[in-house]
């Protein structure tokens, strides 16, 4: 009797070329959105077809194209996303099945040995490459949303934390983006808005509601793409101050689907309705008389993001931010001096 074919690599090893490929093979939610919203913008029609997104510049072009359009902007970036998430996962499974099969092991199989080889590998190895696949795809899902909205912003002339840290809170929040920033929120509350991006509720909006009532900022936002909410919980999170922003297509569903009264869909904001919104609240503070600690935090977040963001698009802006903000109050510690230096060209 012949000994059983086996694989080439043991399981062991085969799960540490999974995290090793994937790491080549599949980008980060951040830059995978980027891409695809680079991609997206550039198809879209314009003025000047030639250009791509960073020769175009952010508020020449970019905000009238997102006030106006931001919901097929969402729509269309988020499809171009997973269809090149498909693709890169594609040529990851093609890579470690080389892994497994080399060409070389197989013409030396006859068909009934090959079939053997991949029902051995179903019960391990294909349940590795299986439950690296779904987390891949749960982190591409729970971090895109969050990334595409913070560009949405940025192509606005809106500065946003990710996941800004609210200083009264150790635990991390329901809030994705806190917008401009978790230095505005302490500074000057009133003109600021916290989102909560979801693709789909479920049952992680309640604790929004929890949210609402601790922060004193002046909006807060649940942007979703889920066209199943049911009416209760819009009613709860409607009258807990919560303002449920989606597509126009999205919205649509929606009415039909809770048979929702004027007034109640009147209160759901599209993305274009929601920028136009926080634009206005955001167009002015007095940063002559922010604290110390405030300002500075502020500034620190600027530089941090304009010299480290691998996005040219969200680099440069938050670059332009920083010079704009040291026009308004020039005095500046010493670090605060080195980043701005950096940012003009100096060092």
């Amino acid at each position: 009797m012949q000994p059983p074919i086996t694989p080439a690599i043991t399981l062991d090893d085969f799960t540490k070329t999974i995290k090793q490929l994937r790491v080549q093979h599949i980008p980060s939610p951040e830059k995978a959105v980027y891409n695809a919203f680079k991609a997206v913008i550039e198809n879209m029609p314009r003025a000047k077809p030639h250009l791509n997104l960073e020769q175009l510049g952010l508020l020449n072009y970019l905000e009238p194209l997102i006030l106006s359009q931001a919901s097929t902007v969402v729509e269309q970036t988020r499809k171009k996303t997973w269809e090149q998430h498909r693709e890169n996962e594609k040529s990851f499974c093609i890579e470690l099945s080389q892994q497994l099969f080399p060409t070389e092991m197989l013409q030396q199989l006859t068909p009934e040995q090959t079939q053997s080889l991949v029902a051995e590998c179903m019960h391990d190895y294909f349940y590795e490459i299986a439950l690296s696949n779904n987390q891949s795809r749960r982190n591409l899902a729970g971090r895109e949303f969050g990334a595409l909205l913070e560009l949405l912003f940025c192509g606005v002339g809106i500065t946003t934390q990710h996941k800004g840290t609210i200083r009264e809170y150790d635990q991390e929040r329901a809030i994705n983006l806190v917008i401009p920033s978790s230095s505005h929120l302490s500074a000057e509350p009133t003109k600021t808005a916290l989102i909560s991006a979801k693709i789909t509720l479920r049952e992680s909006w309640q604790e929004l509601i929890e949210e609402a009532k601790r922060f004193k900022s002046s909006k807060m936002y649940l942007a979703t793409l889920d066209d199943k909410i049911t009416k209760q919980t819009i009613n709860l999170l409607q009258n807990a101050n919560i303002c449920i922003v989606t597509t126009p297509r999205n919205k649509a569903a929606l009415c039909n689907y809770c048979r929702l009264s004027s007034a109640n869909a009147a209160k759901i904001l599209s993305f274009e309705e929601m920028l136009v919104e926080v634009k206005d609240l955001t167009k002015s503070y007095d940063y002559t008389r922010w604290d110390k600690t405030s300002f500075e935090h502020l500034r620190m977040f600027y530089g941090s993001v304009g010299d480290n963001d691998p996005r040219p698009l969200v680099s440069d802006f938050y670059k332009q931010q920083l010079k704009a903000l040291q026009q308004q109050r020039p005095w500046v510690d010493p670090i605060i001096e080195l980043w701005t230096s950096r940012v003009d060209g100096k060092i």
